[in-house]
């Protein structure tokens, strides 16, 4: 299945990435995330064009309670977009890219999203 497209709103570098997801196999019915651990790197370039990792996200996903919901958030603290280096910005604004990787309980990897991060940077620190 092709992964689809989501482009987050802009933050400010110190703020807090706070965004829910419902998984959904066909539009309408919950992908069931029980046993799955999903994954997410915000980089400067493609793993293949030899980005950076600017924020390693996986640890900061949380299924709900009921995984067969399909739900999750992603809620990165702002301490770590704090310490994203925003010196390759242009405009002041910083542009990251980045996918979504569930991995299913028996191994099976998909990607889900795969979008851009713009962060504006910091003035009141």
């Amino acid at each position: 299945m092709p992964a689809g497209r989501y482009d987050f709103a802009r933050i400010t570098q110190g703020d807090t990435l706070l965004e829910t997801f419902t998984f959904l196999t066909d539009g309408t019915t919950p992908y069931d995330l029980t046993g799955a651990t999903i994954r997410t790197q915000f980089r400067d370039l493609p793993a293949d064009q030899g980005g950076v990792v600017a924020i390693d996200a996986t640890s900061y996903w949380t299924i709900d309670d009921d995984p067969t919901t399909g739900i999750a958030t992603l809620e990165v603290p702002d301490s770590i977009t704090a310490g994203v280096s925003t010196a390759a910005a242009e405009n002041g604004v910083l542009t990251l890219v980045y996918d979504i990787e569930i991995e299913e309980a028996g191994g099976r990897v998909f990607t889900w999203l795969t979008g851009k991060l713009p962060i504006a940077q910091q003035v009141t620190a």
